[in-house]
């Protein structure tokens, strides 16, 4: 598995969520995946029964993932959505603007700005728009999103 360049997050790593779903789907899809460390870019890495490596480096480690609908919150609407998508922090200051998935100086990137959806919903951060499909490369997107 070689996680392209272009799918970076912090400079000289491949974004976490796009490298754990990567590995998930190479697995065959629903799998919970763990990063140990940074997974490289542009690198040949294997999957060795649950684990993705670079060499004798344990990059991730995959189990199945067990989900409970106890667990998800309260969906927000869309015009929360839309008005959370606006306090997006990483409008202000981002660690790596850069990062393919959230990162605000990318024009190929997925430009996900989640915001905390206000007051009544401190635990969620909320975002309007589906990513844009034809910017992952062939990965696939949950059901739902994307395009």
């Amino acid at each position: 598995m070689i996680i392209p360049a272009r799918f970076n997050g912090p400079p000289g790593s491949a974004n976490g969520g796009y490298a754990c779903g990567l590995f998930s789907e190479a697995l065959g899809g629903g799998f919970e995946i763990t990063l140990l460390r940074p997974p490289p870019l542009d690198t040949q890495l294997d999957i060795a029964g649950d684990e993705l490596r670079h060499g004798d480096v344990v990059i991730a480690r995959a189990r199945r993932a067990a989900h409970s609908d106890a667990d998800v919150p309260e969906p927000v609407g869309i015009g929360e959505a839309e008005e959370a998508s606006k306090r997006y922090p990483g409008f202000e200051h981002h660690a790596y603007p850069t990062c393919f998935t959230c990162g605000p100086e990318r024009e190929d990137g997925l430009d996900i700005f989640a915001g905390p959806a206000g007051r009544r919903r401190r635990d969620v951060d909320a975002e309007a728009r589906c990513p844009r499909g034809d910017r992952l490369g062939g990965a696939r997107l949950p059901i739902g999103l994307g395009g």
